[in-house]
């Protein structure tokens, strides 16, 4: 695992992991790709969802209130496990594709399907090499609907270790491992 450091959203590498505490209390997310008055933030809300939103006004300046929002990096060194157990779609037959916080793999590339600025009904697909978002992925893919975050050690020998776990259109689990309250058994 990379050494915790202390940063501002505007100095954070595309696809770096972080956490902070906002209106919603303390959240995990993955900083995105920067641009002209752009800088995408996917944000893992408990309870909820990911949400993609670009938290970069005109003028290149951070809107409210991630302008002083401090967060602490857990860097890049970071990977998803999806639960080959759950639900899985192949090709591109299903819906599962289209449910917020589906892991969708396709031959090259990794994305996270997340609503984009807040919007119920827009879908995007956070480019997990990028960090930017894109339109639904290719038919040839396998989407996953349920997987787990975990950092990882640039030492071969230690294991992988567990952060999170993401259920497609559920949101973040309270614990690691324990199914949220809106998902049944």
């Amino acid at each position: 695992m990379d050494r915790l450091t202390f940063k501002f959203l505007d100095a954070c590498r595309p696809c770096e992991l972080v956490r902070f505490t906002g209106e919603q209390g303390t959240q995990w997310a993955l900083a995105g790709a920067r641009g002209n008055a752009m800088l995408m933030l996917l944000v893992f809300p408990l309870g909820g969802p990911p949400f993609c939103e670009n938290i970069m006004g005109d003028l290149d300046i951070l809107l409210r209130p991630y302008e002083q929002t401090l967060v602490l990096s857990y860097g890049t060194n970071h990977s998803i496990r999806p639960d080959h157990a759950a639900a899985c779609e192949i090709g591109d037959g299903g819906n599962l594709v289209r449910d917020p916080g589906s892991y969708v793999i396709t031959a090259k590339d990794e994305f996270i399907c997340c609503r984009y600025d807040r919007a119920p009904t827009k879908i995007g697909y956070f480019d997990l090499k990028t960090g930017r978002v894109m339109g639904e992925p290719g038919s040839e893919r396998a989407v996953f609907g349920r997987w787990e975050m975990d950092l990882t050690s640039k030492e071969k020998d230690e294991p992988p270790i567990p952060v999170f776990q993401v259920h497609a259109n559920k949101g973040l689990s309270q614990q690691r491992g324990t199914p949220s309250p809106t998902t049944k058994a």
